[in-house]
């Protein structure tokens, strides 16, 4: 059971994958709040997923497999990107960006998970009892506010459950069961 799964399975969509990391896309279709809420889940289930694979490679790479997750939730364009065959829907935008040097931010300061401030606000979370953490990323006016998480676990179980619909992939907003179209904020991990 891989994370890629994980990340299905809480209701993301994977964007792409970019070397050794990939972009995964929370919310199109439940709004900001829930997927926010969704990529938090992913966080958590990633990180015990971890503890498994863990387990069945510890004899053959001599070290624990270890991630930095980045969560943040903004504006972002989704479209087709690209020339000829070469062409896929994407994300792009600041947010991704920032999603991304969140990330960054986990593995060189020691998290397993950084989000921001942003996204603890969507989830209904103080982020009481974590770090907070300032983060410089090019192209910003101002630095980004943000939590450092040790591991996806750390999360209050109160983010972690699962609301009324807000189950998985399959789940859709009941006003609207067709709609495709991203919110204008949506929580890229």
């Amino acid at each position: 059971y891989t994370g890629k799964q994980k990340l299905v399975d809480t209701g993301g969509r994977i964007d792409r994958f970019i070397g050794d990391s990939l972009v995964a896309v929370f919310g199109q279709r439940l709004g900001v709040e829930v997927g926010c809420r969704q990529a938090l889940r992913a966080a958590r289930a990633i990180d015990l997923a971890l503890d498994f694979l863990n387990s069945r490679l510890e004899g053959e790479i001599g070290r624990p497999l270890e991630v930095g997750i980045g969560v943040h939730a903004g504006p972002l364009l989704i479209g087709r990107i690209g020339f000829g065959e070469a062409i896929d829907v994407t994300v792009i935008g600041q947010s991704v960006k920032i999603a991304e040097h969140l990330g960054n931010a986990a593995k060189e300061q020691g998290f397993q998970l950084v989000l921001s401030r942003d996204v603890a606000r969507q989830a209904q979370w103080s982020g009481d009892g974590q770090e907070s953490l300032i983060i410089e990323v090019p192209g910003e006016d101002r630095p980004v506010s943000a939590i450092g998480v040790p591991r996806g676990r750390d999360l209050p179980a109160s983010i972690l459950a699962s609301g009324r619909g807000e189950g998985g992939p399959r789940a859709r907003r009941p006003d609207d069961p067709t709609a495709v179209t991203p919110p204008p904020e949506t929580p890229a991990a």
